[in-house]
């Protein structure tokens, strides 16, 4: 199944164009997410105004590469909590931890490393207190997990 795509030039300048970008392309590549959730949020938006995100809710795509436990260095979460160390949200190169719910660390022991995953989940802090790293609650994960 192929793909629509118009373009239109809008303008021109030091050498930059400006388009504007139409496309059709097929509903089994277009991730929906529910009203209120945010998607295509990127880490420097956060960053950048923390209290108007904070609390908020985000859908993203982030690979998977180790299942930890938070410890002292990490004070956005509580000291033991199970926690993904995630890259992302893709195709961003930063870090997002997620927290996951104890009951939940079996689905993840036996993930693969690289795995992309597409979760939802709310931002618990916009950055760790050494690192640019945002923290979000897993919600749910909606691809990514073979179920």
């Amino acid at each position: 199944v192929g793909s629509l795509l118009l373009v239109a030039l809008i303008a021109r300048s030091g050498g930059w164009s400006r388009i504007q970008v139409e496309a059709w392309v097929p509903d089994s590549v277009v991730a929906s997410a529910p009203p209120g959730v945010l998607v295509g949020l990127t880490q420097a938006e956060i960053r950048s105004d923390p209290a108007r995100f904070v609390g908020q809710t985000v859908q993203w795509r982030l690979q998977f590469i180790s299942l930890q436990k938070a410890d002292e260095l990490r004070p956005e979460m509580p000291e033991g909590t199970n926690y993904l160390l995630t890259r992302g949200p893709m195709p961003e190169p930063g870090f997002v931890y997620v927290m996951i719910p104890s009951d939940q660390r079996a689905k993840f022991e036996a993930l693969p490393s690289l795995k992309e995953l597409l979760v939802r989940g709310k931002i618990r802090s916009a950055s760790t207190k050494y690192l640019p790293t945002p923290v979000i609650e897993l919600e749910a994960v909606m691809d990514g997990l073979g179920d």
